[in-house]
């Protein structure tokens, strides 16, 4: 965890020093062990740095080649150290001190543009060649690592959050109103635009090149959906899955101090807990891994029981905290610092905030997750059309209603969508259609902002592509969404205010790219998900965590902050009703349902709140 700031002059004219060191200084929360900036006329980079690796202790940023004429700054990780290292030694490549940052200049040094699809790991890097007078930027595979930026015609500049640009006086606090209209739609599909205009991503996956002639962006990586795996048994699939399992985790057990592992009691973060404990083990270690948990004791989503029940199989140390959740006071904060959404009840503040004491008693600065485990290796919706197409109806609904959770949707509109829908012949779908209701779209929204920002155009053009497969419809709504932009980002953010770096192992681009070459009765089969982890942990995890069906649904805390914070000001939608963008009406509706428990509109409620406190704190004070 670390953090980049840069500026670059198309036209080849000084930069102003001063509006770079203050681009720097805004992220001093993301790399509290150090600061750096270089400048060479036309362009300056800014490094800040957090220390969470044996080699980082003595890594320096912005680093230069030999040649000083080309300079990088990196905010990231790279998992395939060695590999690389032996790729470049036949190059002639000369290694100075080997540290991660110094890896990736000589890659790109070797392989230009290519570099990227050769790093595993996670990271946004920026490279000035002062020989050919371009930027060169690229984002990790799965968007782990931020990366914005603004070009302004004869200038661009970068940032890890985009709080930072507003540093630069050039550019202008304009809102970018499809994106407001996304979020107060609850769809947000976008995958580069932001809440301003003219502030963008680059979207995981893409290098960028930045040259006097313009801007070019390319995708470096992509799945290989011709790549296939078949093994004659389950025990083959699991021990394939298990060696990349490992791996995954191993490559980022790679720390200067200790490691600890959020452990929520669910599948995929006890997998990963347990098998970083054996790892540490194998290395010798002693000590036995420390975990942190959240825990809601009477509420339906207390996973407890599961937490006890890993921490005792495999011998770990826990430490338990009740929530915490935060006041509006803190949201008003966050939209303040990073000029932004200011974040969601069931997000890291609440989730991380509670044990922050905890984590700096043990002095641990990284933390492993059991993020990504659903994305790759959850399915797609198939096995809800294999239950009605059997006639299981009954098993239909229950699993439905235990996925609901995984899906944000509720449980009969999986079994309408995902299981009856798909079996309905299509002569009998062309008979039906006319006599299906229209539902009303985007109900709260008021007319004209819709019709201004094209708002059904921008949810129908990110979606999958007609006929697409279920493995295609899966990737594209686990890595290829709006939402997954913006759920990286958001916990990158969080983890960035608590200084932590948190690491991911089913983001491992070799364990995702192994899982959807899998047979999908290897991810999921007859309402159970998972099969391929469950079979590889067998042994490993206690029964009732393999055997867990439902993950926990934190709705309950959701409902509970909405209605503690319910009266306060920014529940009135007074400033984004002035603003043409909401019926106020509509949104007292929402509001009245969910008093009442209705749970369909919390996401939707919370979006319109998180954006009439952005607009109050960050837009109203600039304009007035």
């Amino acid at each position: 965890m670390s953090g980049i700031a840069g500026i670059v002059h198309l036209d080849r004219s000084p930069i102003d020093v001063r509006t770079l060191q203050r681009m720097t200084d805004a992220m001093t929360h993301r790399g509290p062990d150090g600061a750096g900036t270089w400048v060479d006329g036309p362009a300056g980079l800014g490094h800040r740095m957090l220390r969470t690796t044996p080699e980082a202790l003595h890594e320096r940023q912005p680093l230069c080649d030999e040649s000083g004429q080309v300079c990088l700054v990196l905010d990231g990780r790279v998992d395939n150290r060695e590999e690389l290292g032996k790729a470049l030694e036949p190059k002639g490549a000369t290694l100075r001190d080997c540290t991660d940052a110094e890896l990736v200049l000589k890659s790109y040094l070797q392989w230009g543009e290519e570099a990227p699809v050769r790093i595993l790991g996670d990271f946004a890097f920026a490279v000035w060649d002062g020989r050919h007078h371009a930027l060169f930027c690229a984002r990790d595979v799965f968007g782990i690592r931020p990366f914005n930026y603004y070009c302004g015609g004869n200038f661009v500049l970068i940032a890890s959050e985009l709080h930072q640009l507003f540093h630069d006086p050039r550019v202008k606090k304009v809102p970018n109103e499809g994106m407001v209209a996304e979020y107060l739609s609850g769809q947000i599909t976008h995958c580069e635009e932001t809440l301003w205009e003219g502030i963008l991503r680059l979207p995981a996956a893409h290098y960028m090149w930045v040259r006097p002639g313009g801007i070019e962006k390319r995708r470096y990586w992509d799945f290989d959906l011709s790549k296939e795996i078949r093994y004659k048994t389950d025990e083959e699939y699991a021990n394939h899955f298990l060696d990349l399992f490992r791996e995954a985790v191993r490559c980022r057990l790679r720390s200067c101090g200790p490691i600890g592992s959020y452990l929520s009691g669910g599948l995929d973060s006890s997998s990963v807990s347990v098998i970083a404990s054996e790892l540490l083990r194998e290395q010798g270690r002693t000590q036995p891994l420390d975990t942190f948990s959240l825990v809601f004791p009477g509420m339906s989503c207390d996973e407890s029981q599961y937490i006890q029940a890993t921490v005792e199989h495999a011998g770990l140390r826990s430490h338990l905290s009740p929530p915490v959740p935060p006041s509006m006071d803190y949201y008003h904060e966050q939209a303040s610092l990073y000029q932004d959404f200011p974040g969601w009840p069931n997000g890291g503040a609440m989730m991380a905030l509670p044990i922050q004491e905890g984590l700096r008693q043990a002095g641990t600065r990284v933390m492993l997750t059991g993020l990504g485990g659903n994305e790759c290796v959850e399915g797609s919706s198939t096995h809800f059309e294999e239950l009605a197409r059997e006639g299981k109806f009954l098993e239909l609904v229950r699993t439905a209603k235990s996925d609901a959770p995984l899906w944000g949707s509720p449980w009969w509109r999986l079994v309408l969508d995902y299981g009856v829908r798909p079996n309905i012949p299509s002569p009998v779908k062309r008979v039906l259609r006319p006599l299906r209701p229209r539902r009303r779209q985007f109900r709260w929204l008021a007319p004209e902002f819709q019709e201004r920002t094209a708002l059904l155009h921008r949810a129908q053009a990110f979606a999958a592509p007609p006929g697409a497969t279920p493995v295609q419809q899966a990737m594209h709504s686990c890595f290829y969404s709006g939402w997954k932009v913006h759920a990286h980002e958001g916990d990158d953010r969080d983890s960035a205010f608590l200084g932590i770096d948190c690491r991911h192992p089913f983001f491992d681009r070799r364990l995702a790219e192994f899982a959807f070459a899998l047979p999908e009765r290897q991810r999921s089969h007859s309402g159970l998900v998972k099969i391929v982890l469950r079979n590889a942990m067998q042994g490993r995890l206690p029964e009732p965590v393999i055997r867990r069906r439902v993950q926990a649904d934190f709705t309950p805390v959701f409902a509970s902050t909405v209605n503690a914070m319910d009266g306060q000001e920014p529940f009135s939608g007074a400033a984004i009703t002035e603003r043409g963008w909401i019926l106020p009406s509509e949104l007292s509706s929402s509001l009245q349902k969910a008093r009442a428990g209705d749970s369909d509109h919390l996401w939707t409620l919370w979006a319109a709140f998180g954006i009439e406190i952005w607009y109050q704190w960050v837009l109203m004070p600039f304009v007035g």
